[in-house]
């Protein structure tokens, strides 16, 4: 992993809050696929962790990932050249992204959507 743009303290302070938010992501209903196969990059047990920092004149929000293979990035993120206006901003586009990632989790055992008559 190529976290080096990340100090050792923005990396403590991002894993408390990849914690906190995943509390938050489930108490809502958000939760990943309790039998999703754990060598799948955008697995839960890769995340680690969620980084909101000051960018120039707002915020970005990054999601640090483990173990994936050569050539894919480590981080999904906000983009730095559009920093958002507040921390705030920035925490709710960052628990969107942990969302997709948790749902990701689901892969092919998501279920059918229902027709509806």
């Amino acid at each position: 992993m190529q976290i080096d743009r990340y100090t050792p303290a923005m990396m403590a302070a991002g894993r408390l809050e990849l914690g906190r938010n995943l509390k938050w992501l489930e108490a809502i209903g958000i939760t990943p696929c309790p039998d999703c196969e754990a060598g799948e990059m955008y697995h839960p047990d890769n995340l680690a962790a969620f980084v909101i920092r000051p960018n120039g004149p707002g915020w970005t929000a990054d999601i640090v990932l483990e173990r994936v293979p050569p050539g894919v990035p480590d981080v999904i993120g906000t983009p730095d050249a559009a920093p958002l206006p507040t921390r705030e901003i920035a925490l709710a586009a960052g628990r969107v992204i942990l969302t997709m990632i948790l749902s990701a989790s689901y892969g092919d055992k998501a279920k059918p959507a229902r027709a509806l008559h």
